[in-house]
């Protein structure tokens, strides 16, 4: 589905699309809506009740859906389902992406799908106005994330992320580091979104390796990618979530200039940097120690940390 990058008047763009019960597999893409321009996104599109799935390791189903410049756009009672498969001794899922939307200029309801065996179950990036929202979905049997939220700039618009349940995410090769893994990661640029009444629980990271950096597992995370200030969330909300059964090794970092990596270890609720928050009503409880390397994990319920350079 696509709307032609080089359309210069209004009409012709696929707009007011209902994509409704069917059964999508064999693959790149199971759903592929592309938008001519943020002048002419596909507007009012509405995919539901559909089966997108891998059937076997041979079915290299990458997307479930990518949404690409749309406008006001309804994600309604899908499943979403891909294929475990092994190299060498260790599983992975062949859908990399449950739901890839990017450049959204309207509101998306992404409401009572449900996500497993994907890498990660969604990626929102760059929603440019209206508030959306992700609720009453079911992640579960994942490798790296749950929900994932980056924009670009501060005149971008917040999410509402709620009555989600996310159980399951294994990321079980224990030989690399570099991943972290999450229930609902909050990246740059998303002031004002608001996290409530969700339940995240056993996010497990198996790494077992002696790396500084290991492969760390959260429950839910806010960071800014850049050390800028302007690129830090505000006013965040998180209330009335129930985490649980957090773990992965430990940082077992340190150096003259930074101490320990505090941020390097299994944590509840992380949020880095900001003002204005809100975190109340939450019940978090970790699960046992992971012990690894040369330390256990330093785990903790809730941590607020800051961009920091220099000498402690």
């Amino acid at each position: 589905m696509r709307g032609g990058t080089s359309q210069t008047t209004a009409g012709g763009g696929y707009d007011n699309v209902m994509i409704d019960n069917n059964e999508i597999t064999r693959a790149y893409y199971g759903i592929y809506a592309y938008g001519a321009s943020e002048t002419y996104p596909i507007t009012g599109l509405t995919i539901q009740n559909n089966y997108i799935h891998a059937e076997d390791d041979t079915d290299y189903l990458i997307y479930g859906m990518r949404l690409y410049r749309t406008r006001d756009v309804n994600v309604l009672n899908n499943v979403l389902s891909s294929y475990h498969y092994v190299s060498g001794s260790y599983t992975y899922d062949r859908m990399t992406y449950g739901i890839y939307s990017y450049y959204n200029y309207g509101t998306m309801i992404v409401d009572g799908n449900d996500f497993s065996n994907c890498q990660y179950a969604m990626y929102h990036y760059y929603n440019y106005s209206g508030e959306d929202q992700i609720s009453n979905n079911y992640f579960h049997d994942l490798m790296i994330g749950g929900i994932r939220l980056y924009n670009s700039s501060t005149t971008n618009a917040p999410s509402n992320v709620h009555h989600n349940v996310i159980d399951g995410i294994h990321y079980n090769n224990a030989t690399i580091s570099t991943t972290d893994i999450y229930g609902i990661y909050v990246g740059s640029y998303c002031s004002r979104t608001t996290i409530e009444y969700n339940e995240i629980s056993n996010v497990i990271g198996h790494y077992t390796g002696t790396s500084d950096y290991p492969q760390i597992a959260y429950g839910i995370y806010s960071h800014y990618v850049t050390s800028t200030v302007t690129s830090q969330n505000n006013n965040l909300t998180i209330n009335h979530n129930s985490i649980k059964d957090i773990s992965s090794r430990g940082s077992d970092y340190t150096s003259t200039t930074y101490g320990y990596y505090f941020y390097e270890n299994p944590t509840g609720i992380f949020i880095w940097g900001g003002t204005g928050h809100q975190v109340c009503h939450n019940t978090v409880s970790m699960t046992y120690p992971f012990v690894g390397g040369t330390t256990g994990a330093m785990s903790s319920c809730i941590t607020f940390g800051a961009y920091y350079s220099g000498t402690y």
